[in-house]
Order: structure tokens, then sequence, then C-alpha cells
């Protein structure tokens, strides 16, 4: 017997949804659903061909892939953990929030408008995925 699970919805917060649409009108003015998808799909048979292969951040369709596609779905999904996070724990107050591995923040953004820490220290050992994490604000 499956327990009942009560039904949640996310979204993209408004600050998430403009710097992504800047994003793409400055860099990608022509990106369209189909395009995303092709390099999505360029990604998986990447790490397909190489398990253990380090994210190739240089490549074009790996940043396109990466900004339009995973960076919002980690975003809810980091998104529904912080939300229960604080159902669960309302009293919980951090002053400092360390994200190892934060690639292009999507973890830290939503502990930054959720769990409003004092301080989030984003660690990311690839200066390529931090320039486009800058790039896209």
């Amino acid at each position: 017997m499956m327990a009942e699970t009560e039904s949640r919805q996310f979204s993209l917060s408004d600050r998430i949804i403009t710097l992504l649409n800047d994003y793409r009108v400055k860099y990608y003015p022509n990106l369209n659903a189909r395009g995303i998808a092709k390099a999505v799909e360029e990604q998986s048979n990447y790490y397909i061909k190489y398990p253990m292969g380090k994210t190739p951040w240089k490549e074009e369709s790996i940043q396109i892939a990466q900004i339009f596609y995973y960076l919002p779905l980690n975003y809810l999904r980091n998104l529904a953990v912080a939300n229960e996070i604080c159902k669960r724990y309302p009293e919980l107050s951090q002053k400092q929030v360390v994200d190892f591995g934060a690639g292009l923040g999507a973890a830290s953004s939503v502990v930054g408008e959720t769990l409003k820490p004092k301080n989030i220290l984003a660690v990311e050992i690839s200066e390529n995925a931090s320039s486009l994490s800058r790039q896209i604000g």
C-alpha cells in the first residue's frame, strides 16, 4: 500500500527567470527548446562515453544544457528540500552555509532565498563554472 503524499508545486523565482532570460537574450538569442534538448542529449552522451569524466564546461552545448536545463531543474529540486526543512524545522537559523561543488549556484540561490543565512560560501573548483555563474548573475 502506497502512502498518500501531498501535492506540491514549485516554480522558479522571478529573479532566476529574469537572469536566465537576460542571459539567453544576450548570448543565445536564437536558442529554443529544441536547441536545449539537443544540448542535454549531447551532455548525456558525453557522460555515457566518459562516466568518470569532468564536466567539459568550455563546450557550448554543455553550457547551454547546464544553464537552461540543469540550473532550473536543480533550483527546483533544492527548493523542494529547503521548503521541507523550513516546514519541519522552523526554528532553524543558519549563520553560514557552505555549498561545495556549487556549479552554477542553484543550491546557493535557493538557500539564500529560503533559509536566509547571514553568509553563503559557494565553492566550485571549475573556473569555467564559476565564470559562467558570475556571468548569469
